[in-house]
């Protein structure tokens, strides 16, 4: 990618970063609630519902991976990837596209499946799972047509290059991976784009057609149903109504296609919202199926919103810590030089910080002497030990990337009018401060109370609170000593390291005022930059403090509720967003 990276592009990479994994992380979602909370009444329509969720998610994951600017010019068709699998190939990025235009169709044919299942079924008995299972993979023949067939259409990447400068001569690609079609009217090629752009017409007449028809009949068979099964088909007919303008989404993309294809109207922004479009479908129809769906949704409202909350937020801080990571291995000028290892090992520690979120969404209940975490739903069949392990993982790497700030303000005190330190002793300086987390991670993992001993403790102290089907675990009493010491090991910290780190501010940009004028134009420009990085990151322990607050007026019992509960960590989650972020911004060669 270029650099600096044009508004587009960088739009473009925030888009995808936020939809893209927030519809990976909701279909996984809804998968796991299909799998474990499906009624009986939804009958063999759940093997519907797990196939669509399947390929909505294989669509939002390859286009994660690619982030896709689509660019037709003349008869020439030309894909540029802002995406992670441009780090591999032009031809990986090319087949990860197939995979994505296929299962995009798809989810639009299985929309319309959807509601012919709902037609057949009202005054007729449901067809089997295998029955269900069988239709799919024919539903699925056209877009495996597209997917064998389009894999292979693809012209010489310089070809491409070559026609698209004379297309458009005010595009400057040299930088980006590029890959296309010098014509369009390839067999191959032209197949695989009427396979993709002609069905939505009749696709979405034969939608809102059935979906009349369905509520028509539903109307006339609702005095002979039960009342579940009346419930049960109308939550169905609330699904199908919103889902049924989900190809909306789809039509919006062909149209931005056809106007670029066609000459009539195109630029830059039109080209990413191509498949931008797209991805909206596969975001959306997950949240239709688990609000509209009471079984799936018999959450109370702020564990929903925490789910949502560290869907999206941590879910992209994965993202960004992974591009930081690529960046620092790749585009680190030499003037960083040992600089490059702290960065290094701060993108890890957040990445391994927000992992670790993401897989508990943890809500932190403390009362007086008395600490436990509730965990969302039984939904996926893994330990206590192993969820207090990864609980153990999270603490330890949330406290180690507060104190890599503090590090990062010495570092840049030390450098200046001193020559810069081994990449060797960096590491190692970054190994030491990691010794006190070291502590909490091998003491804090042997300090869990018995399962039943803390609900018990629980139920007396809270019994407002519902928790039958939530993983609870904790401590019967904070005074266990392995307990204090992690207690104390993560709060007493925040308010000297807060100190320390202005108090080095301040040091840093007095003698970075004072030795410019002795600098080069280049040297100045860069210790400027990390400057501003270093400001905006001093602001970060702001949320790990607020977390700390939080947490004391809960444990001594000041002011609490179940929203403050979980705000403890969403505060937290912030900093493994931010931090690469402020570096991606801030540092030049990186953005």
């Amino acid at each position: 990618l270029p650099s600096p990276l044009p508004g587009h592009d960088l739009t473009t990479i925030i888009h995808h970063s936020i939809v893209d994994t927030s519809a990976v992380i909701l279909k996984c979602l809804l998968l796991l609630a299909i799998i474990q909370r499906s009624p009986k009444s939804l009958g063999s329509y759940k093997v519907l519902l797990i196939s669509s969720a399947i390929i909505d998610l294989l669509s939002s994951f390859c286009m994660l991976l690619m982030m896709i600017r689509v660019i037709p010019a003349g008869f020439s068709l030309s894909y540029v990837y802002d995406g992670p699998c441009a780090c591999v190939s032009g031809i990986f990025c090319h087949c990860i596209y197939t995979v994505m235009i296929s299962s995009c169709s798809q989810s639009v044919f299985l929309i319309a499946l959807s509601f012919f299942y709902r037609l057949y079924i009202l005054g007729r008995s449901a067809p089997t799972n295998n029955a269900v299972f069988g239709i799919c993979p024919i539903v699925f023949i056209p877009n495996l047509m597209v997917l064998t067939t389009f894999m292979f259409t693809l012209d010489d990447s310089n070809d491409v290059r070559a026609l698209l400068r004379e297309l458009r001569p005010e595009y400057v690609l040299d930088d980006y991976v590029v890959e296309g079609h010098i014509s369009i009217f390839n067999p191959l090629t032209i197949f695989a784009i009427l396979a993709m752009t002609m069905p939505i017409g009749p696709t979405l007449i034969i939608i809102f057609i059935i979906r009349k028809r369905v509520l028509k009949l539903l109307s006339a068979h609702s005095a002979k149903m039960s009342g579940r099964t009346a419930d049960m088909h109308s939550a169905l007919a609330r699904v199908l109504t919103l889902q049924s303008l989900l190809p909306v989404f789809f039509s919006g993309a062909v149209v931005s296609y056809a106007l670029c294809q066609f000459e009539i109207m195109c630029s830059p922004v039109q080209e990413h919202f191509i498949m931008e479009s797209l991805s909206f479908i596969a975001f959306l129809a997950p949240m239709i199926t688990i609000y509209c769906i009471t079984s799936y949704k018999h959450l109370p409202g702020h564990d929903l919103a925490t789910i949502v909350h560290h869907s999206i937020v941590d879910s992209s801080a994965v993202v960004f810590n992974i591009l930081l990571l690529i960046a620092v291995i790749l585009r680190s000028p030499s003037s960083l030089r040992s600089y490059k290892v702290l960065l290094i090992y701060s993108a890890i520690i957040d990445l391994l910080s927000s992992c670790t979120m993401l897989m508990l969404m943890v809500r932190c209940h403390p009362f007086i002497v008395f600490l436990n975490y509730f965990l969302f739903l039984r939904l996926i069949p893994v330990s206590q030990v192993f969820c207090h392990c990864l609980y153990t993982v999270m603490l330890a790497t949330c406290s180690q990337s507060l104190f890599l700030i503090a590090l990062s303000f010495f570092y840049r005190l030390y450098i200046l009018g001193r020559p810069s330190p081994s990449s060797k002793v960096v590491f190692l300086v970054c190994i030491i401060v990691s010794i006190p987390n070291l502590l909490i991670l091998t003491t804090f993992m042997f300090t869990l109370d018995d399962q039943n001993e803390v609900m018990e403790q629980l139920s007396k102290l809270r019994p407002e609170y519902e928790l039958d089907e939530y993983l609870v675990e904790g401590h019967a009493s904070i005074f266990n000593v392995k307990t204090m010491f992690t207690i104390l090991a993560m709060t007493m910290p925040i308010g000297p390291t807060i100190i320390l780190i202005v108090i080095v501010r301040g040091k840093v940009l007095t003698k970075l005022n004072a030795h410019s004028e002795k600098m080069s134009n280049r040297t100045a420009k860069m210790h400027s930059t990390l400057a501003k990085v270093l400001t905006f990151q001093s602001m970060l322990p702001i949320f790990f403090s607020g977390a700390v607050a939080r947490y004391a007026l809960c444990q001594f019992d000041i002011v609490c509720s179940p929203v403050q509960e979980h705000f403890v960590f969403e505060c937290v989650s912030f900093m493994a967003l931010f931090a690469p972020m402020i570096t991606l911004y801030c540092m030049i060669p990186y953005k």
